[in-house]
């Protein structure tokens, strides 16, 4: 079974020390429909939450984040 049978969209994440970058994803046609950075402050990470779930529907959605070994670990 594909990624895409499972979930609309993928919401990578890049996160750095001040900044994390967000991007949605098309499953199906892996076309970036959106793209927008956010500060690593507990206002940032919800703006980014609020954000993706704008642009996705719950339950229909799958996170890809980078560096989970270090920026991405919080």
């Amino acid at each position: 079974m594909a990624l895409a049978d499972l979930v609309d969209h993928v919401i990578g994440v890049d996160p750095d020390r001040d900044r994390i970058t967000a991007a949605v994803v098309c499953s199906r046609t892996q076309g970036e429909l959106a793209t927008k950075v956010f500060a690593t402050t507990s206002r940032g990470y919800g703006q980014a939450m609020r954000w993706a779930a704008a642009h996705t529907a719950a339950g229909r959605r799958a996170w890809s984040i980078e560096s989970t070994g270090s920026y991405g670990q919080a």
